[in-house]
């Protein structure tokens, strides 16, 4: 736990009845946890680990997340989406929690998702090359960042944004 996460040695707090470690500040982001106070949740795979990070085992591919959350927190999101877009032509992307299911209502680029988990998102001509975002909704740990690469049209010929979805 002594290595840095996005460039900030989080700082922590040893627990003798845990036998670990809790963290309490992440980019000068503190949450103590103390008295039912939201709190640091490490996130593996969009679940919350069982264990605490001293005794996590993760691999390559996992996806670990230090996530605030509270007695409210209802969700962690997911976002996936194609590879690829072309400028002016509407993609879908889709919002689940960590069990798989579609959450309506999650913001996703200034809409929202319907029923299904779906928003359709349209790029301009502005937004071309690499764009990143993620989901977002009121007590839920906001998602995973997608990155689609925005292409003008002209440039069509061999690319589909119909590629594989990514995570």
């Amino acid at each position: 736990m002594d290595e840095s996460i996005n460039g900030t040695k989080p700082h922590r707090k040893y627990f003798e009845s845990l036998d670990d470690f809790i963290i309490t500040t992440i980019n000068n982001e503190t949450r103590t946890g103390e008295n039912r106070t939201p709190f640091w949740q490490i996130n593996l795979n969009f679940r919350p680990t069982q264990v605490g990070g001293c005794q996590q085992k993760v691999k390559e591919g996992d996806q670990v997340l230090f996530a605030v959350v509270s007695d409210t927190t209802t969700a962690r999101l997911r976002l996936t989406g194609p590879r690829n877009a072309v400028a002016k032509t509407p993609v879908q992307v889709m919002v689940t929690n960590e069990n798989g299911a579609p959450v309506q209502g999650a913001w996703v680029r200034g809409e929202k998702t319907n029923s299904e988990g779906i928003v359709s998102t349209t790029f301009t001509n502005r937004e071309m090359g690499f764009q990143r975002f993620k989901a977002m909704k009121e007590n839920t740990v906001r998602s995973n960042a997608l990155e689609i690469r925005v292409i003008p049209s002209s440039t069509l010929a061999g690319i589909s944004h119909d590629d594989p979805v990514q995570e």
